[in-house]
């Protein structure tokens, strides 16, 4: 990937030269850029982007966003701390478009956030209690 998002230019070679239908598509679309979709999602920390990733598991990135939108509208705009999801009704992700078992795997997650401490925050270490 360029620094324009444009797809990298000897990845869109090699894959003219591999593919002639490939090619007549890159050619019909020099500009295209493959990461295009992610221009309009917002800002999201490590937690934002695990809501994100939950929310978007079996959906198309349309009705992602739109969850992932309705979810910041509850939250006054923007996504929410894992606190701040905690504290909220349980049904808040409901009213936002998920599913039961979707909430509760987000609000898991939440809980894993809230109750890690700073010394058990190291890099590559697994928590087997």
């Amino acid at each position: 990937m360029t620094a324009s998002g444009v797809a990298d230019p000897t990845a869109r070679e090699f894959l003219r030269k591999a593919d002639p239908i490939l090619a007549r598509v890159i050619d019909a679309h020099p500009g295209f850029r493959p990461r295009a979709w992610m221009d309009d999602l917002p800002p999201l920390d490590a937690f934002g982007t695990l809501i994100f990733q939950v929310v978007g598991q079996q959906l198309s990135v349309a009705s992602t966003r739109a969850i992932v939108s309705r979810i910041e509208e509850l939250f006054g705009g923007r996504m929410p701390t894992p606190a701040e999801l905690l504290a909220a009704d349980r049904q808040v992700l409901r009213t936002a478009g998920l599913s039961a078992r979707k909430g509760a795997t987000i609000r898991a997650l939440a809980e894993r956030f809230v109750e890690r401490t700073p010394e058990r925050r190291r890099v590559g270490r697994h928590d087997r209690r």
